[in-house]
């Protein structure tokens, strides 16, 4: 009995070392779309214009001005500081 109680004690523990780190990763970073939303001028149709032409934050860092520009709605000031964002 002693050592199955044991073997759980070091079971629950490799478990905990692993999925810890994961949960606080979870908890304390910022999603992709969490970080524009947060760019004043950006939500609704821009914000899903830019998530259809840029589906990951790789590709929005990639982009230069006039890529980002194409997108309907975002002017050059908006463009530009989309790109200070994400550089």
């Amino acid at each position: 009995m002693a050592s199955k109680i044991i073997w759980l004690i070091k079971w629950t523990f490799h478990l905990c070392t692993l999925f810890i780190p994961l949960i606080l990763v979870a908890m304390f970073t910022t999603s992709y779309e969490d970080k524009l939303k947060k760019i004043n001028g950006v939500g609704g149709n821009k914000l899903k214009g830019i998530l259809e032409k840029f589906p990951d934050e790789e590709a929005l860092k990639n982009a230069d001005i006039k890529e980002i520009k194409s997108i309907y709605g975002i002017g050059e000031a908006l463009a530009v500081q989309i790109r200070r964002e994400f550089s």
